[in-house]
């Protein structure tokens, strides 16, 4: 099963508060608050949980109480990276414990912890992308090579065509809203989102991974489903 929490948890829990440390969860895992919900249900069989007590674990700094919190910690357990399993968890029960005891700082500023967050994120990325292979010496910043991309079927005025692109294209769509223009023939023909595909090993893990490194240097928040 894949592991849809694959980041660590904040450093410094006494910054956040419950709520934003359940919707930084809630977002690294790509949930809403109604898969919580569903979640839930697997592990909680008294009772099934209301959506409103799951959105106010995000939005008002509510806490699970005893009758689904060991619900809730399992599916951190079951759905986190192992390495960040146990970390996920503690960090869920010391901003809980920070929190109930006042310890959480009052002068939280949404904005200064909304960029340690990113610049979390953003050694996390730089990391996957500089660190050794498993069982090599080298990276995949080392030997990456840039693709050639192939748009089907791109309409300019009355004709369809195919047009081949190179990879780079996909920061320029990202990190300009997708608004690019169609430099050969003056019309907006790019579309607000790319699918891309290829066969098992053509490489299309590494040029999500490239994207996203390159994206991280230009605080564009985009996502990026591999």
């Amino acid at each position: 099963m894949d592991k849809r929490i694959f980041a660590p948890p904040p450093d410094n829990l006494t910054d956040v508060t419950p709520s934003q440390l359940f919707s930084y969860m809630r977002k690294i895992a790509a949930w809403e608050n109604q898969d919580i919900v569903t979640l839930l249900s697997h592990y909680h069989t008294n009772d099934v949980v209301s959506l409103n007590t799951v959105k106010s674990w995000g939005s008002r700094n509510s806490i699970p109480s005893e009758e689904y919190r060991e619900a809730f910690l399992t599916i951190i357990r079951e759905n986190t990276a192992e390495k960040y399993t146990d970390v996920w968890v503690e960090a869920f029960l010391v901003c809980w414990a920070n929190f109930k005891s006042g310890l959480t700082r009052p002068e939280y500023d949404t904005a200064i912890q909304a960029s340690k967050l990113f610049l979390n994120h953003h050694d996390w990325i730089r990391n996957l992308y500089m660190r050794p292979i498993m069982g090599e010496l080298f990276s995949i910043e080392k030997i990456y090579i840039p693709l050639k991309l192939i748009a089907y079927g791109v309409e300019t005025g009355s004709e369809s065509r195919d047009k081949i692109f190179h990879s780079n294209i996909l920061t320029e769509f990202a990190s300009r809203g997708f608004q690019e223009k169609d430099k050969q023939d003056g019309e907006d023909n790019y579309p607000s989102w790319i699918f891309v595909k290829g066969g098992p090993g053509s490489g299309k893990s590494v040029l999500a991974l490239s994207l996203a490194r390159q994206l991280a240097d230009t605080k564009t928040v985009v996502p990026i489903f591999s």
